[in-house]
């Protein structure tokens, strides 16, 4: 009981002596709420951002990483290497027993942003013309698939209405060269 009687002391005296201190008493508490507020909007950027990876995702579908890869963006598989995953069992394959496949190439570019003009980093996917069967749940919405093996892309309708330069008939810079924008998904 005595433990609880000095507990209790303590606390009382040290809410006594918050007037006498009121400036670092409020820099200890404003200091605590604004690393909560920033711990908070880390952790709903990070959950925000899991749940749209996993929301995503396909159950019928892999994503085959290398070794010591985090994400797509940091794997590389050679095309032999392509070539053997495609080969194995459990693959699923088309009409004609053809593996659908896709080795695809995630990369950035920058474009401008439609509200203020400021540059952005935009993904863009390159994938091989097995896609639409791998991915079916994309619609064309307007203008022409691209032609694989030329610099043709399509984009997607909510990158067009938030940036500038996406659109039919436009021209995106990559580091291959710039690529002709035939449609809308």
């Amino acid at each position: 009981m005595t433990a609880l009687k000095q507990i209790a002391a303590v606390t009382v005296m040290s809410l006594r002596t918050v007037p006498d201190r009121l400036g670092s008493s409020l820099v200890v508490v404003i200091g605590m709420a604004c690393a909560v507020g920033a711990l908070v909007s880390i952790l709903s950027m990070s959950a925000g951002f899991l749940q749209t990876m996993a929301n995503t995702g396909s159950p019928s579908r892999a994503i085959i990483l290398s070794d010591g890869a985090l994400g797509e963006w940091g794997s590389t598989l050679a095309h032999g290497e392509a070539s053997v995953i495609a080969d194995m069992p459990g693959i699923r394959m088309d009409e004609a027993h053809k593996p659908i496949v896709s080795a695809d190439y995630v990369g950035y570019t920058v474009v401008p942003k439609k509200t203020d003009g400021l540059d952005a980093y935009l993904t863009v996917r390159g994938v091989s013309a097995e896609n639409p069967k791998l991915r079916p749940e994309i619609k064309l919405v307007s203008g022409r698939l691209f032609r694989p093996g030329q610099y043709e892309i399509i984009v997607g309708k909510s990158a067009q209405s938030q940036f500038d330069g996406l659109h039919e008939g436009d021209k995106v810079s990559l580091p291959e060269g710039d690529w002709l924008v035939t449609g809308t998904f």
